[in-house]
């Protein structure tokens, strides 16, 4: 019996091809679109809120919760970034056409690196 793909590559890693390398991405730019898209929404809902009959609370909480978490998710990004360039890793907009690298590793992001202990190889970073 012939396993689907998914299946099989699960129950086989082995079979897996090489992993892509992840993205480098600026969060701030997508958390920035969240927080605009929860602001149209509670622009929305509140327009609706002083047209209609009927009071729209609920879901400008939910837009107000929206609007916060993007906040609180700027403030995390923010303290990531810092965290991150302090460790020597570099930022895409840093350097101008170099790949970006990992924290104090050197190493191009995506590729891991093993820790090599007193009690030898441990985990890969």
């Amino acid at each position: 019996m012939r396993l689907p793909r998914t299946i099989s590559l699960t129950v086989h890693p082995e079979r897996r091809t090489r992993e892509a390398r992840p993205l480098q991405v600026d969060l701030r730019v997508t958390v920035l679109l969240g927080i605009a898209t929860w602001a149209v929404a509670l622009a929305v809902v509140l327009v609706l809120s002083a047209t209609s009959s009927s009071l729209l609370t609920l879901q400008v909480w939910v837009c107000a919760a929206g609007l916060g978490l993007g906040l609180l998710g700027l403030v995390w990004e923010r303290t990531q970034r810092t965290r991150y360039r302090a460790l020597g890793g570099a930022l895409p907009e840093d350097d101008e056409g170099a790949p970006a690298t990992g924290p104090a590793t050197g190493a191009p992001s995506g590729t891991a690196q093993r820790d090599v202990g007193p009690s030898g190889p441990d985990v890969a970073r």
